[in-house]
């Protein structure tokens, strides 16, 4: 690592703009198909609708891996509880 890198993480660490994606930027990591800059495969869907005084949400989480035969694959399914005003 060169000394121009240790000062660019040390100042993002003083003012609080370490990250994963500050860390890549820094490194000079370039982004290719096989680099991503999450921390895994999974994204966390939620839908709402509020009806008059009623709200419903549906939340899912679903696995992307485009390399593979079956590329989004619905992991896990939550209902969130039901809220009300009154």
């Amino acid at each position: 690592m060169s000394e121009s890198q240790l000062e660019g993480f040390e100042q993002l660490e003083r003012t609080g703009e370490l990250n994963p994606l500050s860390i890549w930027k820094v490194a000079g990591i370039e982004a290719d198909e096989f680099t991503v800059f999450t921390p895994g495969p999974a994204l966390r869907l939620t839908v709402g609708v509020d009806v008059n005084r009623a709200t419903a949400q549906r939340t899912t989480t679903m696995v992307v891996r485009p390399y593979v035969d079956e590329a989004v694959v619905v992991w896990q399914r939550e209902i969130e509880p039901r809220q009300n005003d009154g």
